[in-house]
């Protein structure tokens, strides 16, 4: 493994800047369709055919001069190109995400410098 845990657009996102216990990876996740009882009473669920990896974890609090590295992440949220650590199969895999938007809240300005609430990332492959 190397010192990273995701990769996006080609940049190693630090695993400095991460909440080091948010790391959440649900590799290949089954999307269900439908799902239905008969009227025996046997479950039936309809899963699509494509399986997708999603992905969470959160940037720790951070100030300002920090948050300028944080966004430069986050400039595209449309067909970002990502390697990821996969917990599943113990490697790291690449893939095609879109990133939710992003929420940055304010925890508070000292000495004119902005310091940024921890922020909850989420990417869900296509």
């Amino acid at each position: 493994m190397n010192d990273y845990l995701i990769m996006i657009e080609g940049v190693p996102l630090p695993i400095s800047l991460m909440d080091r216990t948010s790391w959440r990876c649900t590799p290949y996740k089954r999307k269900i369709l439908a799902q239905h009882d008969d009227i025996d009473g046997v479950g039936h669920v309809y899963e699509s055919m494509h399986y997708r990896t999603e992905i969470q974890f959160t940037i720790r609090e951070h100030s300002q001069a920090e948050h300028a590295l944080v966004v430069q992440y986050l400039q595209k949220l449309s067909k970002v190109t990502v390697i990821y650590w996969n917990d599943l199969d113990n490697e790291y895999r690449s893939g095609l995400f879109r990133i939710d938007d992003p929420v940055f809240a304010h925890k508070k300005t000292f000495n004119n410098t902005i310091w940024y609430e921890a922020t909850s990332i989420k990417l869900t492959e296509y």
